[in-house]
């Protein structure tokens, strides 16, 4: 490049001093004799882009020549940081070497005569001493010299890394938003403008609407089954006054799966408006909860609440609760209706026997006190004042602390119950005597393994066995070791194959003898059968048995069988001497 000197003049010197700022000052003051030259002797082309420069505003820098000498204005000087001013009248190589490469392109392109643009340029840049991320938006002309040649390059610098990060910020707290209302569990839309186009739903509200593809739509178009339904009346009216609404559990028919009709879903939901700075509605942030499982499950427990309603009315038990110290809080109506009294608080106790009231207050504190459940059996008195025997049982319902927090009780009338009993009784009573009364001894047994076998007091007599214990010699704690059963021809029989453990088996046991050898020596002799008795399903269920004793008899025919032999024997040795004797009787000679 050809530097043409000027005459000698230091006006040019002077107008960096007068309007080039602190920069066109340290310009003016600065040896330019080893790379530009004297200022004074700057070509025209160069001063007239100088001084443009520096005027600016707006930072810029000119690279002169070939090596891009450096000449730039406050703007840039505040832009170059700790560079500044070693920077100044430095190769733009040797001033920027991090970004030599990008800088050596700036030149390369610029001396060429064309034109570079950046917008949002991120070069790593050691302005204080270390690396720093910086954005810029850059600007390169090339300079024309006095031959209309290139002979530099106008950079205009705007750093944007503020813009830039907070555009970044920006984008990432929407893309934090979006993914936060597309994970959320409740459903949302950005419905925008007053025609309610859907500008952003998330995954909630697709499964809402059956995955329909609405973003773009306007409402009316993307739901039509929702248009007849008042939803986009409510719209138009929040977005005309800019008041909220809120809807709770509130019925919306809609398409869920194409090709079949609408089904019913239940929501709470809330069109929130949306304005500007001047308060104008730009849109409707909608936000809400498919609450279809909660209506079901509540109308369930309606259903089962009227359902229960209807069966304590009908039954014959009466209900009741009571807090936890023990105060009646509800009482089903029956209570009233059978007695007369109320029933609530401590009243109850006016309608129970007075022998049995102490009893009754007794258990019931004795509950409160301790937690067991409450069980007992009292005579209440009627509203014709008869009195009626009655089963009361309560049961505590606690929290997860183990602390009670109420009492559940019913009262069920038993008086035909209790006088069925007293019928059983008084039956089994006779039942008792009669067995009793008879001569044979009878067993029984409930159970197929007969471990249990009971009998009338003949039974306990013939086993010496004491009343109301068990018979059984198949129970190790039964008081039966001192007897032995023996069969016909005197052998020992096993537990089990006795006659009631038989035929609890299933095997019935008719005419049959046996032994019973007691630890004294002594013995009884017993005749009888043994039946089974069945269950519903005709399997074996126990049996009952009966033997009478034959003792006595068995006796009587030892002693008839001996006389008898005494008589045959006689009769043998009669013959045998009638044979050896004369008619007459004598015995032979």
């Amino acid at each position: 490049m050809t530097v043409h000197h000027l005459p000698e003049s230091d006006s040019f010197r002077r107008s960096l001093l007068a309007s080039g700022g602190e920069t066109g000052a340290l310009i003016a003051a600065r040896d330019w004799s080893g790379t530009l030259g004297p200022v004074e002797g700057w070509p025209g082309s160069l001063r007239t882009a100088l001084g443009l420069i520096l005027r600016s505003p707006v930072p810029m820098v000119m690279l002169w020549g070939e090596d891009g000498i450096m000449l730039y204005n406050d703007g840039y000087a505040a832009f170059a940081g700790g560079r500044h001013p070693e920077l100044l009248g430095s190769r733009v190589r040797e001033g920027w070497p991090e970004a030599a490469d990008f800088n050596d392109n700036v030149m390369r392109v610029g001396l060429a005569g064309e034109t570079l643009a950046y917008q949002d340029i991120e070069l790593t840049l050691f302005r204080h001493g270390r690396p720093e991320q910086v954005f810029m938006k850059l600007d390169y002309s090339p300079v024309p010299g006095e031959d209309g040649q290139p002979a530099g390059v106008l950079a205009v610098v705007v750093e944007t890394t503020a813009t830039v990060l907070a555009g970044r910020r920006r984008a990432a707290e929407h893309e934090r938003l979006v993914k936060m209302y597309e994970q959320a569990p409740g459903f949302i839309a950005m419905l925008d403008g007053p025609d309610h186009v859907f500008g952003l739903v998330n995954a909630a509200y697709r499964e809402l609407i059956g995955g329909r593809d609405v973003v773009g739509l306007p409402v009316r178009a993307a739901l039509p089954e929702v248009a007849g339904q008042g939803f986009v009346d409510l719209l138009d009216r929040v977005h005309a006054t800019g008041e909220p609404f809120r809807g709770e559990a509130v019925p919306v028919w809609l398409a869920r799966t194409p090709g079949e009709a609408p089904e019913e879903r239940f929501v709470d939901f809330i069109y929130q408006p949306v304005t500007e700075e001047g308060g104008r509605v730009t849109g409707i942030f909608v936000e809400g909860y498919d609450v279809t499982e909660r209506m079901q499950v509540q109308n369930a427990l309606r259903e089962s609440e009227d359902h229960y309603r209807h069966a304590v009315e009908l039954s014959p038990q009466v209900s009741w609760t009571a807090t936890p110290d023990g105060l009646l809080d509800h009482v089903a109506p029956r209570w009233v209706e059978l007695t007369g009294n109320p029933g609530l608080g401590a009243s109850w106790g006016e309608a129970i026997h007075p022998e049995d009231l102490d009893a009754s207050r007794e258990a019931w504190m004795r509950a409160i006190a301790t937690g067991e459940p409450y069980d007992i059996e009292h005579r209440v008195r009627l509203r014709d004042g008869r009195f009626h025997w009655m089963h009361s049982r309560a049961f505590p319902r606690r929290n997860p602390g183990g602390r009670i927090v109420k009492w559940y009780g019913t009262t069920e009338d038993v008086e035909e119950r209790k006088a069925a009993e007293a019928v059983q009784r008084a039956q089994a009573e006779e039942l008792r005597a009669v067995l009793d009364a008879v001569p044979a001894g009878i067993w029984i047994t409930h159970d197929p393994d007969a471990r249990e076998i009971a009998g009338n007091a003949r039974s306990h007599e013939f086993l010496r066995v004491p009343q109301g214990r068990n018979q059984s010699k198949g129970a190790p704690d039964a008081p039966t070791r001192h007897f032995r059963f023996l069969d016909s021809e005197g052998r020992e029989l096993a537990p089990r194959d006795l006659p009631v453990q038989a035929a609890a088996r299933g095997e019935p046991v008719a005419g049959r003898e046996y032994r019973v050898a007691f630890e004294d020596g002594s013995h009884l002799d017993l005749f009888g059968n043994a039946t089974p008795l069945h269950d519903a399903q005709g399997r074996p269920a126990g049996s009952v048995a009966a033997f009478v004793d034959i003792t006595g008899r068995k006796a009587v025919e030892a002693a008839l069988r001996e006389e008898t032999r005494i008589l045959e024997t006689l009769n043998r040795a009669a013959a045998a001497l009638a044979g050896n004797s004369t008619p007459s009787g004598w015995p032979r000679a």
